[in-house]
């Protein structure tokens, strides 16, 4: 009866072996995590989701902080700046200034219409608006740096 109990506990105990690091095991944690942001935001209505109003402040305050830049460099920009360039003809179009304080204003128009996109969106597809909200808010910082690069560019 001894006997049968040990063979019982050796074929219950598992040997381990000393595995290599997957390569893919950085891409199953990202996985892991991507469901575990996603389990906690398909409970939240959609107000109380912190994705929601990352993409509304981020809208909210890069559109601000912005507006005050162009504002402050606007006097010591030329009257015409080089913003759209032409493949056609190989040359950079200018622009009067004024034109400058248009991107922030379509900044907020686009931002508006997202979110009451995202409304509509949100009990039909909750992963499309998880994905949106972070699209939008990578896109407002990316404006952000492009504005500071055109004034720089302007300026220098």
């Amino acid at each position: 009866m001894l006997k049968g109990k040990n063979d019982k506990q050796q074929e219950n105990r598992q040997l381990g072996f000393k595995l290599k690091f997957s390569r893919l095991e950085v891409f199953y944690k990202f996985k892991r995590l991507a469901s575990r942001i996603e389990k906690n935001f398909t409970v939240l209505p959609f107000w109380k989701s912190g994705l929601i109003w990352l993409a509304i402040t981020s809208m909210i305050g890069i559109t601000i902080i912005t507006t005050l830049i162009i504002g402050k460099n606007y006097l010591r920009l030329p009257q015409s700046i080089p913003l759209l360039y032409s493949a056609i003809e190989r040359d950079w179009r200018s622009v009067p200034k004024i034109f400058l304080f248009s991107i922030p204003l379509l900044s907020i128009i686009l931002g508006i219409i997202n979110i009451q996109l995202l409304q509509k969106v949100y009990y039909m597809n909750k992963r499309l608006t998880l994905t949106i909200c972070v699209i939008l808010t990578v896109t407002y910082f990316l404006e952000f740096l492009a504005v500071n690069e055109i004034l720089i560019i302007c300026t220098s």
